[in-house]
């Protein structure tokens, strides 16, 4: 355990938090850890007069803006001047390049949503009109089926930078995944919390990945890794992480996708494919009988891919499934 591992961090006050969450944890397991901050695509997006996507060489996938923020990341794992990289599961691509793998999935925080706002405490006390800050097409297309009425603002950069452009009224209210504030101690900010049925959260959101050299992993970081894992986050992500919505469908459509588990035998999954130019939505639901078996839960996981391989079209419909032991 004297080998230190070297984890691979953005820079924002987010991605910070949540590589020293993982150090925090792999050092209370006796193992030394470093952290080396990178500088991505994405972050360089967010600053004024940056270069386009299309002018920048590609190691991860930038096809429609997609792996913009683990880039840089994924190229000092090439190259071996980090270990482990730790992302927002929600930024990483489905399909990683072979040199990479997946090594771990820490216990997920909550995965919705939320509406910050001091004037107006929720979304249906928004006047008329209102402007609403994100620049998400799920989230613009989710909000425009519950208000119709309501219009968007752009509103970019880290946590505090969107705090501080609503507080000098560049918009009325914004939409933020919860637990970025829960994970920056700024819970005070939220008013509302969307229910998964009114506004479904993208894949993976508010879950962390730690991706790693595939032989790397082999070696020696597996035993490390393992132990900033919990059972559920795994079996709620890997359903969307499968759905062809995250495999391939372009940053300009709305893709959300959420798995619930109201009993030890019962598991929800929820989906929606939403064109941006819509407000409305599809949704699949599956749902494994009471007192399904290991196996079964398998093949719920499995059964999940092909009911959200169906989540095409642009109208709002329902299936449900079920299996017994």
């Amino acid at each position: 355990m004297n080998e230190i591992i070297r984890i691979g961090s953005r820079s924002s006050q987010l991605a910070l938090w949540q590589a020293n969450h993982i150090a925090d944890t792999l050092r209370a397991a006796g193992h030394s850890v470093d952290i080396e901050i990178i500088r991505t695509t994405g972050d360089r997006m967010q600053q004024p007069d940056t270069e386009a996507i299309g002018a920048l060489p590609a190691l991860a996938p930038l096809t429609d803006g997609k792996g913009i923020f683990i880039k840089e990341i994924e190229e000092a794992l090439a190259e071996g001047r980090i270990d482990l990289a730790v992302h927002s599961l929600k930024d990483l691509p489905t399909e990683l390049d072979a040199r990479f793998m997946l090594a771990a999935i820490p216990p997920r925080a909550d995965a919705r949503d939320v509406w910050v706002c001091e004037q107006y405490w929720a979304l249906h006390t928004l006047p008329m009109g209102g402007r609403i800050g994100t620049t998400s097409p799920r989230r613009q297309a989710q909000l425009l089926a519950l208000r119709p009425d309501v219009s968007f603002v752009e509103i970019r950069g880290n946590v505090d930078t969107r705090l501080r452009k609503l507080a000098s009224g560049e918009c009325d209210a914004l939409v933020l995944a919860g637990a970025g504030l829960d994970r920056l101690n700024r819970a005070e900010w939220v008013h509302q919390r969307f229910a998964i049925d009114e506004l479904c959260p993208a894949p993976g959101q508010g879950a962390l990945a730690l991706e790693t050299r595939a032989s790397r992993y082999a070696a020696s970081l597996r035993p490390a890794t393992t132990i900033t894992c919990a059972a559920p986050s795994p079996l709620s992500t890997t359903p969307k992480r499968a759905s062809p919505s995250k495999r391939s469908a372009p940053c300009s459509t709305s893709s959300a996708a959420a798995v619930r588990f109201p009993s030890a035998f019962t598991a929800r999954l929820s989906a929606k494919t939403t064109p941006p130019s819509r407000g409305t939505s599809t949704r699949r639901c599956l749902r494994p009988m009471a007192n399904a078996s290991s196996a079964r839960r398998r093949k719920f996981l499995m059964a999940s891919t092909q009911v959200l391989s169906a989540s095409r079209s642009q109208t709002i419909s329902s299936r449900a499934a079920q299996w017994s032991c």
